[in-house]
């Protein structure tokens, strides 16, 4: 991962622990921290929620890195001839396309 996207999905994360020890504040009910396991009471339908968010803040963290690299070998496809990538395209999703109809056909 890119430093700027780590320090991001840190962040995310954080936020969304500050919101389960700010609901459990405020509610009385002990939920633990993301990536902690903690009293059963606290799985609750918002902790459930949160856990949701949290995977979510960490497969973006997983997968920014990856469409940032495929989108420049989608320029350098595109530079190469290979693509045409049209105003409102997406390169990565071209690059994408192109690999999966040529090299990985079905």
């Amino acid at each position: 991962m890119s430093k700027t996207t780590e320090q991001s999905v840190e962040r995310g994360l954080a936020m969304v622990n500050e919101l389960l020890a700010m609901k459990s504040s405020h509610d009385g009910v002990p939920r633990s921290p993301i990536g902690v396991i903690g009293p059963k009471e606290g799985y609750d339908k918002f902790w459930q929620d949160a856990q949701d968010v949290a995977t979510f803040v960490m497969a973006a963290g997983l997968a920014v890195p990856l469409m940032d690299r495929l989108a420049d070998a989608g320029r350098s496809m595109e530079q190469q001839g290979l693509i045409t990538v049209n105003h409102g395209d997406s390169y990565a999703e071209t690059a994408l396309d192109y690999l999966l109809q040529n090299v990985h056909p079905k």
